[in-house]
C-alpha cells in the first residue's frame, strides 16, 4: 500500500468518526429511547433517552444481553421475541413492560426491525420503545366509566379515539424510523428527515444554515430554500432577540443544554412554544450547531 492509499484511507476512517459522532449526537437529540443489538443479542449502542429510562450508563448497557439488564420475566419474553424477529426479518411491534429507573414498571410499545450487513446477512435489530402507559390507563377508566353511566361512555369514547388515532400516527412514524435504521448512517441521517422534531444545523461562527429537515419547515413556514445558507438573525424566529444572542452564547461557553423553553415566531407571525435543546457537532471539520426544538405550543395553550 502506497502512501496515498495510507493517506485516504486515514482521511477516510477520520470522516466516518465524525459522521458517527453526528449520527450518535442526533439520536441522544430525540426524545423516544432507541437501542440496536447485533444477531447473538448483545447490546451495541442506545441513546440518551434510553439510557434514561434503564437508570444506567452507556458503559453499563453496551456489551451486556436482556438477562443482564432486565428481571427474568421480562428478559425472557424479549430474548423469545428477538429470536422470532431474527428468524423472520422485517419488522415486529408488541406490547409489554420495562422496569424503569426508579423501579417501577410501564407498559410500552416495542417496534423493532432488523438490519443487515454488507454482506446482506442479518447483524441485529434495532428498536424503539414508547411509554403507551397513560393509554393503558385511560383504557381500564374506560371500562369503569361504561360500567356508571353511558354518557361518561360516550364522551370517554370520543377521547379514546383521538389517543388512539395520535397513538397509530406515532407508531407508524416509529415504524418509518426503524426501518430506517437499518446500517448505521441510514438509520441516523434518516431520524434527521423523519423526526417530530423541528432540527437546524448552523455553523457555530457565523450562525447561518447548514440544514434544516421537514418539521422544521413545518413548524416555522419557511421553504428549506429559504433558510439554508443564511444567518438566523435575518428571520426573527425568537421573539425575544436577546435571549436568542444569551443562548448562541451559552451554546458556545458549555457547549450543549437541553430542555430550554423559548417563544418563537412563524413566517406568518403566528406566535409558538417550543422545548430547545443543543449539542455542538463537527462536520466535515466544521463546528456547527445542532438545534433542536419540540413544540408545546398545545401544552401551554391546555395549562
Amino acid at each position: 500500500m502506497d502512501v496515498s492509499q495510507i493517506s485516504g484511507a486515514i482521511v477516510n476512517a477520520v470522516e466516518l468518526a465524525e459522521q458517527l459522532h453526528f449520527l450518535q449526537t442526533l439520536i441522544d437529540s430525540l426524545v423516544s429511547p432507541i437501542f440496536y443489538k447485533d444477531k447473538n443479542g448483545v447490546y451495541q449502542g442506545c441513546n440518551k433517552a434510553f439510557e434514561a429510562y434503564l437508570g444506567k450508563t452507556k458503559a453499563e448497557i453496551i456489551g451486556k444481553t436482556v438477562h443482564e439488564l432486565s428481571p427474568d420475566d421480562l428478559a425472557d419474553k424479549y430474548y423469545q421475541m428477538d429470536e422470532d424477529l431474527l428468524r423472520s426479518g422485517g419488522q415486529q411491534t408488541y406490547e409489554s413492560s420495562v422496569v424503569y429507573a426508579d423501579g417501577s414498571r410501564h407498559d410500552v410499545l416495542f417496534t423493532k426491525s432488523v438490519y443487515y450487513a454488507k454482506s446482506g446477512e442479518v447483524a441485529g435489530i434495532v428498536g424503539i420503545l414508547l411509554d403507551i402507559s397513560e393509554r393503558k390507563q385511560l383504557e381500564r377508566a374506560y371500562q369503569e366509566t361504561q360500567e356508571r353511566l353511558e354518557e361518561l361512555v360516550n364522551q370517554r369514547t370520543q377521547e379514546l379515539q383521538q389517543i388512539n388515532t395520535e397513538l397509530k400516527e406515532k407508531i407508524i412514524e416509529l415504524e418509518q424510523m426503524a426501518e430506517s435504521l437499518a446500517t448505521s448512517e441510514e438509520k441516523f441521517s434518516k431520524a434527521f428527515k423523519h423526526s417530530a422534531d423541528g432540527i437546524g444545523i448552523l455553523g457555530l461562527e457565523d450562525e447561518r444554515y447548514v440544514d434544516v429537515n421537514d418539521a422544521f419547515v413545518k413548524l416555522f413556514g419557511y421553504s428549506r430554500g429559504e433558510i439554508v445558507g443564511h444567518r438566523s438573525s435575518e428571520f426573527r424566529l425568537w421573539l425575544d432577540e436577546e435571549a436568542r444572542e444569551a443562548t448562541f452564547q451559552e451554546i458556545r461557553e458549555k457547549e450543549s443544554f437541553s430542555g430550554k423553553e423559548a417563544a418563537w415566531r412563524t413566517k406568518n407571525g403566528e406566535v409558538k412554544v417550543g422545548l430547545c435543546s443543543s449539542d455542538l457537532i463537527e462536520i466535515k471539520g466544521k463546528r456547527c450547531i445542532l438545534f433542536v426544538v419540540h413544540d408545546i405550543t398545545e401544552r401551554k395553550q391546555a395549562e
